[in-house]
């Protein structure tokens, strides 16, 4: 990629799904910007870094009619902006993930078991 060039790649999916998750795609660019504008990605430093998410909605959103998009916008955004403030201070820092590797665990994941809880 060219210096100032910037784009989203995303993996093959239905166009339903599609329709549901480009509001997502704006959510991440727009924390982005808002990342550079508000300081926190240092504006002479933001064509030099890359930034790699991987967003995850359920299958259920796609079809679901009810589901609020600004909303899932809104929570993207500032899901987003919050791991690259966290990003660009090293937060947690390598010492406090070894510390609660066993202590910390997702909300949709049984470690024991192994399996999703979607």
């Amino acid at each position: 990629m060219s210096k100032g060039q910037y784009r989203l790649i995303r993996q093959n999916e239905s166009d339903q799904k599609r329709n549901t998750t480009a509001g997502l795609d704006l959510a991440i660019a727009d924390a982005v910007l808002d990342s550079v504008i508000e300081g926190v990605i240092p504006k002479e430093h933001a064509d030099d870094l890359c930034i790699v998410a991987m967003i995850w909605i359920s299958p259920d959103v796609a079809s679901n009619p009810n589901v609020d998009r600004n909303d899932l916008y809104r929570t993207n955004c500032e899901a987003m902006k919050l791991a690259i403030s966290r990003a660009m201070i090293v937060s947690p820092s390598i010492d406090e993930l070894i510390e609660n590797r066993n202590k910390i665990h997702h909300e949709m994941y049984n470690p024991e078991t192994g399996e999703s809880l979607w």
